[in-house]
C-alpha cells in the first residue's frame, strides 16, 4: 500500500511564508544566470501570448460588463461564504479556483526589484514648476531638454521653445556613472565665465556683423541675438526664407540682464548677416515670467566691440 505524503504541522502563514522565500531564491538564481534568465522569459513570453490567443487571458479593458460584474460579486460571494482572505496571494488564488477563464497577474516586490535593477538612475529629472499648467510636452531625439507650453502651439516647431504659450524648460542629463567619480553631471555645474582673452581676434569683422560662428545653419526654432542700436534682443526663428529670417523677439526688463515675451508678439525681419550671435541653448526661466541668457557676458562683450557707442 503506498504511503501519502505526511502531514505538515506548519500553519498556512507559514507554508506562505516559505513558499515566498523559495520564490526570491529561485528569481535570485535565475537572475544571476543570464542565459537562464533570457530563456525563461521567453519561455513566459511565448506561453503568455499562446494563452492569449486561445482567450484564456483577457486583460480588464477587454472584459465586458458582464464578466466585469461576475468578477466583482465573485470576490464578495467568497467573503460572504465565510472564507478568510488575508492576503492578496490568498485573493488571487480564491479568485483563480472560481473563474479560470480569466488570469489574475500578481506583480510582487521581487518582481520590482529585478525591474529597479534595470533602471539606470544616470537619468535626472527635476520637479517641473507649474505642473497643473501644463498642457503639451516637446522635445526631439538630438536634443536633452524637454519643453513645456500652456496650449498646444501648432505654429512652432516640437523640441523648440514656443514663443506663444512656453512656461519653461526642464534640462534632462545622462550620466555615466561608471566613468567618474563625480556624482554631479558637468552641465549641473555653473558655467564658467567668458573672459574677453579667450575671444578670436578676428570677432568682429570691419566689415559687417560680428559672427561668432562659422558657416551658421539657421534654421527654425534656432535661438540667435540681434543688435538694435546699442542693445542686444534675444529672439526665436519662426521662418526662414533664403538669406531672410523671421524672428520673435523677447523684450528686455529693466535690469537689461533679463528679458520676457511681450503680451504684443515682436515679430521682424532679420537677414541672416545681420545675427550678432547663434545661441548655444534657449533662455533659462529664472522666474514665472522671466529668462536669462546664460551667455550674456559674452554676447555683452561682443555688443560692446562690435557696436562702440
Amino acid at each position: 500500500m503506498a504511503r501519502g505524503r505526511p502531514k505538515s504541522n506548519l500553519s498556512r502563514d507559514e507554508k506562505l511564508a516559505k513558499k515566498r522565500e523559495a520564490e526570491r531564491e529561485r528569481r535570485a538564481r535565475r537572475k544571476a544566470d543570464e542565459e537562464l534568465r533570457k530563456g525563461n522569459q521567453q519561455k513566459e513570453q511565448m506561453r503568455y501570448k499562446a494563452r492569449k490567443k486561445e482567450g484564456k487571458i483577457k486583460m480588464t479593458k477587454d472584459l465586458t460588463p458582464r464578466e466585469l460584474r461576475k468578477r466583482r460579486k465573485t470576490a464578495d460571494r467568497i467573503v460572504a461564504l465565510g472564507n478568510d482572505i488575508s492576503n492578496l496571494e490568498s485573493f488571487v488564488n480564491a479568485l483563480g479556483k472560481e473563474d479560470s477563464a480569466i488570469k489574475l497577474m500578481v506583480i510582487t516586490d521581487s518582481d520590482m526589484e529585478e525591474i529597479d535593477d534595470k533602471v539606470t538612475v544616470s537619468t535626472l529629472i527635476k520637479a517641473v514648476r507649474s505642473t497643473m499648467k501644463v498642457h503639451q510636452c516637446t522635445w526631439n531625439k538630438h536634443s536633452s531638454t524637454l519643453h513645456f507650453n500652456s496650449l498646444s502651439c501648432t505654429e512652432c516647431t516640437p523640441g523648440m521653445q514656443c514663443a506663444h504659450y512656453n512656461l519653461g524648460i526642464q534640462r534632462v542629463f545622462r550620466v555615466d556613472t561608471s566613468q567618474t567619480n563625480n556624482t554631479v553631471p558637468d552641465e549641473l555645474r555653473p558655467a564658467e565665465d567668458v573672459e574677453p582673452s579667450t575671444l578670436p581676434n578676428s570677432v568682429c569683422p570691419t566689415v559687417g556683423m560680428s559672427r561668432m560662428f562659422q558657416n551658421p545653419s539657421i534654421a527654425e526654432g534656432t535661438w540667435v541675438e540681434v543688435q538694435y542700436e546699442q542693445n542686444w534682443y534675444p529672439g526665436i526663428v519662426e521662418k526662414v526664407q533664403g538669406e531672410n529670417l523671421m524672428v520673435s523677439f523677447m523684450a528686455r526688463s529693466t535690469g537689461n540682464k533679463s528679458f520676457f515675451w511681450p503680451d504684443i508678439p515682436d515679430r521682424q525681419n532679420v537677414e541672416k548677416n545681420g545675427v550678432l550671435y547663434v545661441l548655444k541653448s534657449p533662455p533659462q526661466p529664472i522666474s514665472r515670467r522671466h529668462m536669462l541668457v546664460e551667455e550674456w557676458k559674452h554676447i555683452d562683450f561682443l555688443s560692446r566691440n562690435c557696436f562702440p557707442s
